[in-house]
């Protein structure tokens, strides 16, 4: 009898959930569980004429012309340098001559000329003196722009 209920009940499970599912799909028409199917409309005849002119047409968003490269983003070195200058500020002035001589002239001038005086004086003081006469002139050029 145990086996009897245990071959059952699957069975009655499956069989009872596979005809919901029949059912649900409109194989078997079962009110209340099968969905109602819209008509399709095959020719253009059978179509009213608001069909053709309807306001309810939604207009697709153009896409952009892939021969046009966007721009890129412009970004704003200040911010960057700022924080450069803050930090080099707390450094020592040789350590900050020795990071200053992998860099270029452009890169170092805007963030000395963000620095206090004494400071930018120590540091270029740590430097070779090649380096620092074409710093000075390059922090002269950026002050005479400001």
């Amino acid at each position: 009898m145990k086996k009897l209920i245990l071959i059952l009940v699957p069975l009655l499970l499956l069989g009872g959930g596979g005809f919901l599912g029949v059912a649900y799909m409109g194989i078997v028409k079962v009110p209340g569980i099968t969905t109602v199917k819209k008509r399709l409309v095959s020719s253009k005849e059978e179509r009213p004429a608001s069909y053709l002119f309807s306001s309810t047409l939604k207009v697709s968003k153009r896409l952009p012309d892939p021969t046009v490269k966007p721009k890129p983003p412009v970004i704003d070195p200040k911010p960057g340098q700022k924080k450069i200058a803050d930090l080099w500020s707390q450094m020592e002035p040789k350590k900050v001559a020795e990071i200053a001589a992998n860099l270029t002239d452009t890169d170092v001038a805007p963030i000395l000329v963000q620095m206090k005086t004494d400071l930018v004086a120590k540091i270029i003081a740590a430097m070779e003196p090649d380096r620092a006469a074409t710093l000075c002139t390059a922090i002269k050029n950026l002050t005479k722009k400001a």
